[in-house]
């Protein structure tokens, strides 16, 4: 393996260990707003929104949305 394969596979996996701590994060804050546990379903969805929309934007999202707000956008499937 040469030395640029193996910087390539530290990069990577650094980025998918800064990606799942940011997912743990986003469902503490998640799970904070709406005094429950995440189910797995949730957690799924709400990396999946992290990915598509950007950390900036779902900190807006979970920081700024009414608890009843917060819990109708994590459970709908289609929403963005």
């Amino acid at each position: 393996m040469t030395s640029r394969m193996v910087e390539a596979l530290q990069r990577e996996a650094m980025e998918k260990g800064i990606e799942q701590g940011a997912a743990r994060a986003f469902a503490l804050l998640f799970e904070r707003r709406l005094h429950r546990k995440l189910r797995e379903a949730e957690r799924v969805r709400l990396r999946e929104r992290v990915e598509i929309l950007g950390p900036a934007r779902v900190s807006d999202i979970v920081l700024d949305l009414p608890v009843k707000e917060l819990a109708d956008w994590l459970a709908d499937p289609r929403a963005y």
